[in-house]
């Protein structure tokens, strides 16, 4: 047990909240003074062999990884509201909806709304 949380670059506390137990049970099973139970196996097995479904656990369950920032979805979604009008813009010239001398007459929206995306999307389909 202690093999594959090392591996997967967890500390105890980390592995705890991502496959469920706590701190203290995952000193026992590393120790093997108690067994883990076989879905509990089973997922570590799973995250140790696909890294992927590591980091997806790890952010739905809201835990940050070893060189990951906790809020990379915040993140993200900060960057793509701030560049979405210049997103649309760049999509709609490569789509031939405007022309490129059109793209500096419209004004960039600071927050961008699910209602402003949909509408989009609708306009463009």
């Amino acid at each position: 047990m202690r093999a594959a949380r090392e591996a997967m670059g967890l500390t105890q506390a980390q592995a705890a909240a991502l496959f469920g137990g706590g701190k203290v049970a995952f000193s026992r099973y590393e120790n093997d003074d108690v067994t883990q139970s076989e879905a509990m196996d089973s997922l570590i097995r799973l995250c140790r062999s696909q890294p992927a479904n590591l980091r997806e656990l790890a952010q739905r369950k809201g835990v940050a990884l070893a060189g990951e920032p906790r809020n990379v979805g915040n993140l993200l979604d900060s960057l793509l509201t701030r560049n979405l009008s210049r997103i649309k813009c760049s999509l709609d010239i490569q789509l031939g909806f405007q022309s490129r001398d059109a793209r500096h007459t419209i004004p960039i929206q600071k927050q961008a709304t699910v209602s402003r995306i949909q509408a989009w999307r609708k306009q463009v389909a």
